[in-house]
């Protein structure tokens, strides 16, 4: 039986680690100190594994995370005043990047992260519905 969900790939992306300019670890993240380091998650549960968690299981790796916050905004500022680590989007740590942040690469091969619009088939004759995810598409496109 076919799926009555439809979706479009909009992009796609990878993790990076978002840390103060002048933490320890810059110029020598590696898997085994990226692992020790404390970590902050980003997530709108208070508890549950979140999707960077989810990629390293995978790999067999597990890393401490410290602190939890709802938004990657607040994340972005404990981090800015600690040597905690943050793993994200790095759609999303560009956005973050100011003078005091500094990205890396994650020290391990992670998966792609694939965002994706979603639609009922129901609704793929609607023309308001056709427009507005031709827009969201082409927001994407750029």
């Amino acid at each position: 039986m076919k799926s009555p969900i439809s979706h479009a790939v909009l992009s796609s992306d990878h993790f990076c680690v978002l840390m103060k300019k002048d933490h320890s670890l810059k110029n020598q993240l590696n898997i085994d100190n990226y692992l020790t380091a404390k970590h902050v998650a980003v997530s709108n549960r208070p508890t549950g594994t979140v999707i960077e968690d989810i990629a390293l299981l995978q790999l067999s790796l597990n890393r401490e995370v410290a602190i939890r916050c709802q938004t990657y905004f607040s994340a972005k500022e404990v981090i800015k005043n600690s040597p905690f680590l943050l793993t994200l989007p790095s759609m999303v740590a560009s956005q973050l990047l100011d003078e005091t942040l500094i990205a890396r690469p994650v020290p391990t091969t992670m998966p792609t992260i694939y965002q994706h619009l979603y639609w009922h088939q129901n609704t793929d004759k609607d023309d308001a519905l056709i427009w507005l995810r031709s827009q969201v598409e082409s927001i994407f496109k750029r």
